[in-house]
């Protein structure tokens, strides 16, 4: 881990801040085209939107690690430290659904957009933070798979490494069901969304353990909602997709 990118007359760049600006750049690029791109939806619309959405996802970040985390209002430092993903999933998509009724374009269209930009860019920031050296993992007396920081004698399980992993296959598995879905003629449904939200809401849940400071009561039931909720609408969503629905409409 190399905390400081670099240090030039008295000019410090930190990676993890860096790898975060990255993260957030991807998301608005990646949105934006895969929007125009894919779901035929207009370039400065996409483009509007995307800064709206991250925008709101930032704000809801901010808001919920202040309420979850008492040191986040040390300082710009300490709220970076403390951000919330479940009040950037949130605060989001409540942009995302805001945007998309001011700019008069399908919802569920560019909820699907931005959920595969979304995924790779939190899997980013978990780079972020392994170079940070927040979001730690537990203390492990096991030999493998072990993180030691700089000034600590103890050896942690990797848990930005392990979400960074989940996410970047999660990626991969989306794009593959969002081929199918598009061959299927199923495209823009919010399949994408409802699928990436039960994902990473089983995920954040069963993993909470492996975490050193695990998820507050707010934010266990935030992501219960996004499991439960996802999967609901997964069923819903995918239903006329089964074979009985499908003899029915003919």
């Amino acid at each position: 881990m190399h905390p400081i990118l670099f240090n030039i007359a008295g000019f410090t760049v930190k990676t993890g801040e860096t790898i975060w600006l990255l993260s957030a750049i991807s998301f608005m690029i990646l949105t934006r085209n895969r929007g125009e791109r894919l779901y035929g939806i207009n370039s400065e619309t996409m483009t509007r939107s995307s800064v709206i959405s991250f925008l709101g996802a930032a704000t809801g970040a901010a808001l919920f690690g202040m309420i979850e985390s008492p040191q986040a209002a040390g300082g710009p430092v300490n709220l970076m430290l403390s951000l919330s993903s479940s009040g950037a999933i949130l605060f989001g998509a409540a942009s995302m659904f805001a945007a998309s009724q001011y700019y008069r374009m399908g919802f569920t269209a560019f909820a699907d957009a931005a959920s595969i930009p979304a995924a790779f860019s939190i899997a980013l920031w978990r780079l972020g933070c392994l170079a940070e050296g927040c979001c730690r993992g537990t203390v492990s007396k096991a030999h493998i798979c072990l993180l030691q920081y700089p000034g600590e004698s103890v050896a942690r399980i990797p848990y930005p490494l392990i979400e960074f992993s989940f996410d970047i296959i999660c990626v991969f598995l989306l794009l593959k069901i969002e081929k199918i879905l598009f061959k299927s003629g199923m495209e823009g449904r919010g399949i994408i969304l409802a699928m990436s939200l039960s994902l990473y809401g089983y995920f954040r849940l069963a993993s909470d353990f492996l975490r050193e400071d695990g998820l507050t009561s707010a934010g266990i039931t935030a992501f219960t909602l996004f499991a439960l909720g996802g999967t609901l609408a997964l069923i819903l969503l995918l239903r006329p997709c089964t074979p009985q629905s499908a003899r029915k409409g003919r």
